[in-house]
């Protein structure tokens, strides 16, 4: 069987198309990332802007076509915080849904946390050790204490990339003000 999955993050879009036969790893076949910074203003505002939406709805079109060369048989589109957070979340969903033809499902944090915990679990052996796994998005960072693929603790904070730059760094190249206060 054949699978799509996109990830709409606060910072990216990213689309895995893998292979997946039961009892073994997954075979990578494809991927791809779009920088589309869903999550700029959002994160602040709560609103998806118009000019974010439209750049993601470009980059998921392409997706769609691309896992559909790659004849899959099942598509998943997922979003995390910045649609997550948004106020018009609900309007960013129908609107990929009219005009890509694609159901996205909204993730919470900590569905994210144990998505992102089997994923790693996946291409990594722990040897049934303990492990932490952290991983730091645009809009939200998970924590994830695992002992193989099963998780211990699973956590989603509003804090990530994109929205710590919006919130320090006003200026690009950072100032020299801002760099100080940083520190």
């Amino acid at each position: 069987m054949k699978l799509a999955a996109i990830d709409i993050g606060s910072n990216s879009i990213h689309l895995v198309i893998v292979r997946a036969v039961q009892g073994q790893h997954l075979e990578i076949i494809d991927r791809e990332k779009e920088m589309v910074r869903l999550g700029s203003g959002t994160l602040r505002e709560h609103l998806l802007s118009k000019e974010t939406i439209d750049r993601a709805i470009t980059t998921l079109a392409r997706f769609k076509k691309m896992a559909e060369a790659n004849r899959v048989d099942l598509i998943i589109a997922t979003a995390t915080s910045a649609v997550r957070e948004s106020y018009n979340s609900f309007e960013f969903i129908e609107t990929v849904r009219k005009e890509v033809g694609l159901d996205v499902q909204l993730l919470p944090g900590v569905e994210e946390a144990r998505l992102i915990a089997l994923a790693v679990s996946e291409v990594t052996d722990f040897n049934n050790r303990r492990a932490l796994i952290i991983d730091i998005g645009g809009g939200s960072t998970e924590f994830i204490i695992t002992r193989g693929s099963e998780p211990d603790l699973l956590l989603s904070v509003r804090v990530g990339a994109v929205r710590l730059t919006e919130k320090f760094i006003t200026t690009d190249p950072i100032s020299d003000e801002e760099r100080e206060r940083l520190i």
